[in-house]
């Protein structure tokens, strides 16, 4: 789904949209780039006056610590990024590509004249910003009550989620542009501690890593040593899932 496309469904939920406003989407411009793997999309400094929708592959949001940049939010198909670009005193954070990804752009000040048409599109973009900060706080609650083991899985159900846009099986295979020390950044841990927890999932015959390829052997199995509960995700999936992703119930009954 593309960016317009999102709005457009957003203001049909809110049934407050008509032909000339389907007309005046039609000819709003936005722009498409590929970015190779760990290519800048949007740099940490200076300011972005653009919101980004990703199409295809994955984003990462980073933050400077220190001297080194940690990942504090994921981006996967079908989701907007940037939205706070809306702010005068948002901060900056920089992101970048992990893989191959097809992003789309539209400008800032386009955006502004939409919300003047149709304020609803602000609430769109404000529930966006708050999906980031729903799953920033699973982040913190799985890392503080699961062992490394866990966690991972449970990062891994998440990974799953999203590259398959809820379309989930027990048995499947998915990308993995992040490396070990960037997921380790991000759980928390040391790059020993992953491998170990890797290590251990694959001993359980739960996955089979290997570089940038993941296959899940048991989804369920990962669910449950996980205790993994994807209602956090909510917010992440709306926008690709404009009905909700329809797997939340699945695994929540398994």
């Amino acid at each position: 789904m593309t960016i317009i496309r999102t709005i457009i469904a957003h203001l049909a939920r809110t049934r407050r949209f008509d032909k000339p406003t389907i007309e005046w989407f039609r000819h709003v411009v936005t722009e498409r780039m590929v970015f190779g793997n760990d290519d800048v999309i949007m740099p940490s400094s200076g300011r972005s006056d653009f919101v980004g929708l990703v199409l295809r592959g994955m984003a990462v949001r980073l933050q400077d610590v220190g001297k080194k940049q940690t990942i504090t939010a994921l981006y996967s198909p079908g989701q907007i990024f940037n939205a706070d670009a809306i702010l005068p005193q948002a901060p900056r954070t920089g992101l970048r590509s992990k893989g191959i990804s097809w992003i789309e752009f539209l400008e800032g000040e386009l955006l502004r004249r939409v919300m003047d048409r149709h304020p609803d599109v602000e609430r769109l973009l404000w529930s966006s910003t708050a999906g980031e900060l729903r799953v920033l706080r699973g982040w913190l609650i799985a890392t503080n009550s699961l062992r490394a083991s866990e966690r991972l899985a449970h990062f891994l159900c998440e990974i799953a989620l999203r590259s398959t846009r809820g379309d989930i099986t027990e048995r499947l295979q998915i990308d993995m542009p992040l490396r070990q020390r960037e997921i380790a950044d991000l759980l928390g841990y040391t790059a020993i501690h992953v491998n170990r927890a890797a290590r251990e999932l694959r001993d359980r015959g739960l996955i089979h890593w290997e570089k940038d390829r993941m296959t899940i052997f048991s989804m369920s199995g990962l669910v449950r040593l996980a205790r993994f509960e994807p209602d956090y995700l909510q917010g992440a999936l709306s926008d690709a899932q404009p009905d909700g992703p329809r797997v939340i119930p699945v695994l929540a009954a398994q």
